[in-house]
């Protein structure tokens, strides 16, 4: 008897934990982080004009691209469609798309994601928005 109440209680721990579900929860928003994304940019980019190809970008080195060995790349060229990022930390990333070159400002869709686990939380943020970015020269 004691043999079938042992196997009935490690059966019911197994199932247990096989129904728990460690995966985190994911937060989202529209435009949360509009303000923070554009201080962001203004703050970083050293130079942003619009030329032939698409729009320059240079940066103090806090947003880039990465090239094709992998290598940070803190001054670049995109065209609409093409994206840069934040350069990454442990919790939090950001990523910007060109959406559309203006005559004096480039429009730059935006996700933000902030990993809340390592805080004792397990929720994961994501925001989502579009921002406008004025064109300024480093002269």
């Amino acid at each position: 008897m004691k043999c079938y109440r042992l196997m009935f209680c490690l059966c019911l721990t197994v199932a247990l934990i096989g129904c728990t579900n460690n995966d985190p929860r994911v937060e989202r928003t529209s435009g949360a982080n509009r303000a923070e994304m554009e201080s962001l940019l203004n703050n970083h980019l050293i130079s942003l004009t619009r030329n032939s190809n698409g729009v320059s970008f240079a940066s103090d080195g806090r947003v880039g691209i990465r090239d094709s060995a992998g290598t940070w790349q803190k001054a670049f060229v995109l065209g609409q469609g093409e994206k840069f990022m934040e350069e990454p930390d442990h919790h939090m990333s950001a990523t910007f798309e060109v959406v559309n070159v203006k005559a004096g400002s480039v429009v730059l869709k935006y996700v933000s994601t902030f990993d809340r686990r390592s805080f004792g939380k397990n929720l994961i943020t994501v925001d989502e928005g579009e921002i406008e970015i004025p064109y300024k020269s480093n002269m």
